[in-house]
């Protein structure tokens, strides 16, 4: 799962690879496609997705805070089925968002990192403005899609009709055989570094209640404030779409 200290350490294998300027400290990008694959009924399908991870180190600001913050923009990966009904892949892991009676914390991403063979491991170490994690990935950066274990998969949700965001369902990746739903099979999520934009219409095509609630504090059904424990009263409509930092 992502932690302040291990988000980004898939590091600068985007765009020229050099801190970015912002807010007095440095800034790191990386944008990443995850690619669902499901078979429906003896049929392949798939669908994409591309977020980007944005990474600040607060021990270089002036504000004396210390440690890395991440902030992520995209949209989730999904799959369209013949039902009606669609499967896609969370952006938020969904840690210490249970509570009923609470309003939403701020969306806790799943982290993509220790899907790489290269991500490095322990503390990232800063000097000189530079985080030397980061140069060496970028030297040893991936260019081809990785499969993610089903062990470390994020969260898999599954709407049983795509206009119906209360029809949500969690599916667990880790059993042998992850049925989505009857005649429905999980196959491969996969992960590939890329300079690809985030793109939104596709999902707000098939989802269309989504685009209004696309905006931190607000559940998949609406509501601003946990009440049930219906799914889709606990997990945020960012779970899906971040068209913005979060």
């Amino acid at each position: 799962m992502l932690t302040r200290r291990t988000v980004g350490r898939l590091g600068l294998a985007l765009l020229s690879g050099l801190p970015l300027a912002g807010c007095g400290y440095p800034t790191y990008r990386i944008r990443y496609r995850s690619k669902l694959v499901v078979n429906d009924h003896g049929v392949v399908r798939s669908g994409i997705g591309v977020v980007e991870f944005q990474v600040h180190d607060h021990s270089k600001s002036f504000l004396g805070n210390s440690g890395l913050v991440s902030q992520s923009r995209g949209a989730a990966a999904f799959v369209a089925l013949q039902s009606g009904g669609v499967a896609a892949v969370s952006l938020d892991s969904f840690r210490g968002r249970n509570q009923v009676g609470s309003r939403p914390m701020a969306p806790d991403s799943y982290d993509p990192s220790s899907v790489f063979e290269n991500a490095p491991q322990g503390d990232d170490v800063w000097r000189d403005g530079r985080n030397e994690a980061y140069e060496r990935l970028i030297r040893n950066a991936p260019a081809h899609p990785v499969t993610v274990s089903r062990t470390i998969a994020p969260p898999l949700l599954f709407f049983r009709d795509r206009l119906d965001p209360t029809s949500v369902v969690s599916i667990d990746l880790s059993r042998p055989e992850a049925e989505i739903d009857d005649g429905v099979l999980f196959q491969s999520l996969t992960l590939q570094i890329t300079t690809d934009e985030p793109s939104f219409d596709p999902i707000y095509q098939t989802m269309p209640w989504l685009r209004g609630l696309a905006a931190a504090g607000v559940m998949l059904d609406g509501s601003q404030i946990r009440y049930t424990n219906n799914l889709s009263n606990l997990i945020g409509a960012e779970a899906l779409v971040r068209e913005n930092f979060l």
